[in-house]
This record gives C-alpha cells, structure tokens and sequence, in this order.
C-alpha cells in the first residue's frame, strides 16, 4: 500500500555560531515532481516569512527502513544553517518543511508546518547564590538563569554595574554548571538543568566602593560577539541588585591568654574596609588607654569565607599573635581592638572593632562553710596583679572594716578550666583556684564577716598587693541545735527600715526563709512549708504580698491545732507566716516543733520560730513581696 501522509521530524534546533541550526527530515509521496527544498522560517507573532533557504537532501537510512513505500525517503534528511538576522526569538516562531516544483518555492509546493520553536512568551527565573569576595583578589558570582529561550539563547555573559556611577564595569564569560535543583523546579523548560553559571572578575580592576550598589546581570544570548555586551542578535537579562555593605564587619576571639610576656590572642578578623586599609593591628587596653600593640599577617581561614563570603579577604582574617606587654599595667578594665588601617604603624585612617571589655580582677568565694568552730573557704582569685606576688591569704574583716583575723593559703594554683574559659584575659585564671581549712578563733564565731583574698609579695600578707572581697559572710551564725523557742541566728534582726529593697524569699525544699537586700541575704529563718503530695507542695508557689491581716493567735477546730503570732500573705488569713502549731490548750506540739528547718509538713502555711515569727508580725510592712519556691 503506497503511504499517502506527509511525514517529518524536526531532529534538532539550536544556535551556534550566529546562525539557527536545524537538522530533520521531511518524506512524503506527495513530493514526487518537485525537487526543490527549502527551510523556511516563519514569525507567527509578525505574520510574515523571515528567512527561507534551498537544501540539498542527505541520506536516511534509519527514515526508509521505516517508511519503505515513501519515494525519496532514504534521501529526506536536511542540516540548514540560517543567518540569526531578522529571526526574534522573542517571538512565536515555526519551522516549516516545503518541496516545490518552482526554483523560488512559491508554487506548486507541498508544505510540513512543524511545532513552533518558540511560543512568543518569553518568560525568565534567576536567583543569585552568592557574590564572594572573600579571597581579597576575585569577585566570584554564582547563580542560575533560566529563560524559555535558552535553547537558542545559549551564550551566556554576567556583567557587573555599578549603579551609583552609572557605568558597567566589566563582563565575563560565564561558565555554564549543571543544576540538577533548579531543572527539578522547571521540568518544562528545555535547558533548565544546565542554568547554573560562575563568573570569575579581578578585584583589582574594578574597584569596587563599599556603600555602592551593583547590579550583577546574566545575560543569555545567540551572540557572542563583544562578549556579550550590545549584542547584535536576541538576548535575555537576568539581573540581581548587590549593595555592598559600608560597615559590614565580623570578628572571633578563638582563644585569650594572660602571660608574663603579654597578652595571646588568637582568631579572626573581617571587615569591608580592609579593601582599602591593608594593615591589620591589635591592640590592648587598660581603662581605655592602650598598653600594648602589634601588627598582625592575616592567614588562611576558610571556614569564615564560608560563613562571610560577601566580606572582602574573610578568607584571609586569621591570626594568632602576643601583644607584648606587662600583664601589671593591666590593672582596670582591659580591652582588645582588632583594627585595619591604611598606616603601616596602625594609626592613619582607621576602622576598629572593639572586643567586649573584661576585668583585670575577678574572684568568687565557692564555699564558706561552717562546721562546729572549723571553717572551710574554696573558692578562685585571677589578677594580672599576682604577677610577681607568690604568697596569697585569707583576711576576715567585720562590718566596721577591721581586721579580725589573717591566715595565710597554701594550698594554691588548683586547676579552674571553667574560670579561664570566661577570664582568659586575666593571668593565671587557668590555675586560680585555692582552699584553706582551720579552727575559728572565737572572735570570728557567730560573726557576719567581708572575706578578702589578697596576692601580695609579702610573706606576712601585707607589702604589694592585689584584693578580691566578698560580700557580707555569716559564720556560723545559724543557731545549732535549732530552737523553736529561740530567733534563727545568734545575730539582731535586721532594721527593714534601713534596706533599700527588703523582700521575702521562701524555699520550700530548704526549709528556710531568707530576708533579703536586693540580692543580699541579711537573716535566714528555719521554717517548715507545706507538706508534698505527688511532687507539689501544699504551700503555693509563686509571688505574694505580706497582706494587712495578722494577729496574736488563732485555733482551727477542723484541723486541731493552732498557732501564734500570725500574718497573712494571701486570701487575707488563710495562707499565713506563723509560729510553730499548737494544741487546743495553747502548748506548742513537740513533734511539730522538732521539724521546723528540718522538714516539711504544714497544711500551706509556713511555720516559723515563736521569736521569728513574733518579728515577722511586728516589722515586717504590708504589701512586702514574698517569693515562694520550691
């Protein structure tokens, strides 16, 4: 049976070397008497012929294998190149296939009108990655660019503008990278898994000014002539707008050590102007006044380009350097500069960043402990003032700031990593740690104390010396055995008139009551809190207020017992501070009374001491805030 369709395949379309390639094949019977064969283009947008060209057939084999009773089959195989002139991608274009027995193909022709090449909808998708110029030498853009031309449009240049000059500054072939991601996002659109680019551009020649903006462009072109820029054929842009930060700037302190040479300090240091200050300092201060600088060579630090990469030379901002300096000079408050500048001695036109400030002094007193007449102190002292000071004691002062007694520390340098993590600054903070253990002399029994801890280059603790004082320290003022009949301590009740933010703090599970200062404790009362049921105490938690209501004495019938000296700190008599219980006679209950700071176990009041809670009655003002926790 003699094939009586028209048959065609258009096998291949692109752009090469200015000109559209197209490669196919057209057989049909239909063609028989007309030997001439023209590819012609035409502009459905315009409605008009825009390019045609004669063809010499080339063999297919592989098309008369499967079409044997089509003349001409195995010779229907065309390969056209067409000048780019007047063909707009832009617009919808078809490819058309026509035998013609005419030598101008304008009559007596059969005609094959394949699927448009383009749709007349150019539409365009692009994101840019990253502008790194982290490595101080190269701007390197990344990004991808995808347009429904792209087949044809194959030629691809980024351009850099700067828009507050108003001028393009430089243009760079870009080199093409496969984006699985970005075809998975697109599917439909031919070429979209090869729309990545990079662009490589050298620093040094377009000197780029922080604070500009820029637009970076992709541009997708059939031409490739001037390197993209004004392009004679058809092309697409893909633009992104880069401010580069004026002030954009990071910094690290990797590691900080106090020695008796200086001051180690290792990290990193960024910044965007370095781009035009190329010396990099650091430099110490002591009360805002420097004690010590030197200049630093920048190193290799890859993992800050990865973070920064939009920093000039983020990728080299290492360093690792002793600013020399004696570590006695620092005796205030120290801090670090890490500073660029265009004067080689580190002055000049500078930018600075400013490491936050950290002591030269600092201590902690870990444990105070009082053990029947032994006293037990631990705790840490750094100093950049120990330097040179080998002998450290202990000096107890009372409230008036004299001196009751001195005792020398033997048991020094004890390791504190955790103190030199957060005082690496200061000297010797890695091994500051100490203790000291002995017997009270009795004018420091029962006593509220300020403990110093003195470096000094005296043997007898006196000479040159650097001091950390606590706070006010009670000595065993706690009354042992606990008495529910005497007051908490063996010091006075404090006079509430004479603290600037008296407050009540209860915890439940310590069985104490602290009155507080601010964030001084100034007495500590032993009580007993509510009992627990199921991990909750029947004491509620939270912040209360002393209210007005108190009174001398009160017996519940429902509960059997009663109590004195009351005040009440929510639902105006039904949670209150009072004594320990009593029975219906008035007789304070033994076993009650034997758990007060021991133990839990009221209904939701707390129980005190029969004088702490006649004191709480008496001076404690309504409206006082009352924590309560657990």
């Amino acid at each position: 049976m003699i094939d009586q369709q028209n048959r065609a395949n258009l096998d291949h379309a692109t752009v090469n070397n200015n000109h559209l390639v197209l490669s196919g094949w057209h057989a049909t019977n239909m063609a028989l008497n007309k030997p001439h064969h023209f590819i012609i283009i035409y502009d459905q947008t315009s409605g008009r012929e825009v390019t045609r060209q004669e063809v010499t057939n080339l063999a297919r084999p592989d098309v008369a294998k499967v079409f044997p009773t089509i003349a001409g089959a195995g010779q229907s195989g065309f390969d056209v190149q067409l000048p780019l002139t007047n063909i707009n991608f832009n617009h919808e274009l078809q490819v058309v296939s026509r035998y013609s027995a005419s030598t101008d193909g304008n009559s007596d022709y059969i005609d094959y009108w394949f699927a448009p090449l383009t749709n007349g909808r150019v539409e365009n998708w692009e994101n840019l990655d990253n502008f790194d110029i982290s490595d101080g030498q190269h701007l390197v853009v990344t990004g991808w660019h995808v347009t429904t031309v792209m087949p044809f449009e194959n030629q691809q240049t980024i351009l850099l503008y700067d828009m507050e000059s108003n001028e393009l500054l430089a243009a760079a072939p870009a080199t093409i990278v496969h984006r699985p991601d970005v075809a998975k996002v697109y599917p439909n659109v031919p070429g979209a898994e090869n729309s990545g680019f990079t662009a490589s551009f050298d620093l040094a020649k377009l000197k780029l000014v922080p604070g500009h903006n820029y637009i970076v462009t992709s541009r997708s072109s059939t031409n490739s002539d001037n390197n993209g820029i004004n392009p004679e054929g058809n092309y697409n842009d893909g633009s992104f707008k880069v401010t580069l930060p004026t002030n954009q700037q990071a910094y690290s302190i990797d590691s900080m050590q106090m020695t008796k040479d200086g001051l180690k300090v290792t990290g990193w240091m960024a910044s965007q102007q370095s781009m035009h200050r190329p010396y990099a300092y650091v430099i110490v201060l002591n009360n805002g006044k420097e004690v010590g600088r030197t200049a630093v060579k920048l190193a290799s630090r890859p993992d800050v380009a990865k973070v920064y990469s939009g920093i000039y030379d983020s990728a080299n901002s290492g360093f690792s350097t002793l600013v020399a300096l004696n570590p006695t000079a620092v005796n205030g408050t120290m801090q670090v500069i890490l500073r660029f500048t265009d004067d080689p001695a580190g002055n000049g036109n500078f930018v600075d960043q400013y490491v936050p400030a950290t002591s030269s002094n600092a201590g902690n007193f870990d444990k105070v402990q009082v053990n029947g007449n032994g006293l037990y102190v631990s705790g840490w002292h750094a100093s950049n003032q120990a330097v040179n000071k080998p002998y450290e004691y202990l000096i107890f002062l009372n409230q008036n700031g004299q001196e009751l007694y001195r005792q020398r520390v033997l048991d020094i340098n004890r390791s504190r990593a955790d103190v030199a993590k957060v005082y690496p600054g200061i000297y010797n903070s890695d091994r500051s740690g100490y203790q000291l253990g002995f017997n009270m002399p009795a004018n420091l029994q029962h006593q509220q104390v300020y403990i110093i801890h003195r470096f000094t280059d005296d043997p007898a603790g006196n000479g040159n010396f650097s001091d950390y004082r606590s706070g006010l320290v009670s000595l065993g003022l706690m009354r042992l055995p606990i008495d529910y009949r005497q007051p908490s301590e063996y010091a006075p009740y404090p006079n509430v008139r004479q603290l600037g933010n008296f407050w009540i703090h209860v915890r439940i599970g310590q069985n104490r009551v602290y009155l507080m200062d601010g964030n001084n404790v100034v007495y500590t009362m032993y009580c007993t809190a509510g009992y627990y049921q199921n991990g909750v105490s029947t004491t509620p938690t939270g912040t209360f207020y002393v209210q007005a209501e108190r009174g001398n004495s009160f017996y519940n019938g429902s509960l059997g017992e009663g109590a004195n000296y009351w005040t009440s700190f929510l639902q105006h008599g039904v949670y209150l501070f009072h004594t320990v219980p009593t029975d219906a006679r008035g007789n304070y209950k033994p076993y009650e009374a034997s758990q007060l700071g021991v133990n839990q176990g009221s209904h939701g009041c707390i129980r005190l001491s029969v004088p702490d809670a006649y004191w709480f009655m008496h001076n404690v003002p309504t409206g006082t805030r009352v924590v309560i926790d657990n």
